[in-house]
């Protein structure tokens, strides 16, 4: 068990942390754990794998053994750089993704990359950054590093997406959400033409979400902060952890099952046994 966990696991995990991983690939390194683990043999006789293997990749106390899902790993490292572009504006790789893809598209996110050529590795970055923005939350204070449209800064939703129509008539659509409150306080909107009927009960549907009064804006920077760790800090654990979080089962009794001053094997049998029954 500690082999597998702490050598054979981690072995493709530097290449997880910038590429995708072909399913075909995921397929066969969890073939091979498996067969390390049932203790496989070459000489052609099949050993009985005890429980389903998406069982075994669930954490210990809802009844797994907590072995690494390659797969969801991938995605969380691929999603850490989705963060790192938010923080690390000094850095030269990020400087080289704003120079060839702009940011105008929000501080926080990159942004979703088109180009079908050149690009495959940055477009599933970006791809994965979905996992990083479910889980964050912004601070406005001064307003000007959030994008009014494209940030998820009020709400479950970027307003690009939750109001598509009146994203698409503003001639703001870029605009931070300071660009988007006057020097008096209140909501500013410049739309490319006069609403329809439609659009203005959306618009009017819009401000009730909003509210009739902007944040009160101040001369700190807005910050960001990752709601599955109480420092608001990301890290690529935490994210693995509510990714797998659904793994396993919810009435294993792992108080029961996993005592420490009986022998590892002892515990593991035990929990076949509870799943088998």
């Amino acid at each position: 068990m500690a082999l597998l966990k702490h050598i054979l696991t981690p072995i493709p995990l530097y290449y997880f942390s910038l590429f995708k991983a072909p399913i075909s690939i995921i397929n066969i390194l969890e073939n091979k754990m498996r067969n390390f683990l049932w203790e496989y043999k070459d000489s052609g006789s099949k050993s009985s794998h005890l429980i389903n293997w998406k069982m075994v990749m669930a954490v210990r106390k809802r009844g797994g053994l907590g072995i690494l899902n390659l797969r969801l790993m991938n995605q969380a490292l691929l999603a850490k750089w989705s963060w790192r572009f938010g923080v690390e504006k000094a850095q030269l790789w990020c400087k080289l993704m704003v120079e060839k893809y702009g940011s105008d598209f929000s501080y926080w996110t990159p942004k979703k990359v088109k180009s079908p050529h050149g690009v495959s590795c940055w477009r599933i970055i970006v791809d994965c950054s979905n996992l990083v923005t479910k889980y964050y939350s912004l601070r406005i204070h001064s307003g000007t590093l959030t994008s009014f449209w494209h940030d998820r800064w009020l709400g479950d939703s970027c307003f690009m997406d939750s109001f598509n129509n009146l994203y698409k008539l503003d001639k703001g659509y870029n605009a931070s959400v300071a660009d988007h409150i006057t020097a008096d306080g209140c909501w500013k909107f410049v739309f490319k033409r006069n609403l329809t009927d439609a659009e203005s009960n959306s618009l009017a549907a819009f401000l009730q979400i909003i509210g009739s009064t902007p944040p009160s804006l101040q001369g700190r920077s807005d910050c960001r902060g990752w709601l599955l760790h109480s420092s608001g800090v990301f890290s690529v654990k935490t994210l693995y952890a509510e990714l797998n979080s659904n793994a396993g089962n919810d009435n294993f009794p792992h108080g029961f099952v996993w005592i420490t001053c009986i022998p590892p094997k002892v515990n593991f049998y035990c929990g076949v046994l509870f799943m088998e029954s």
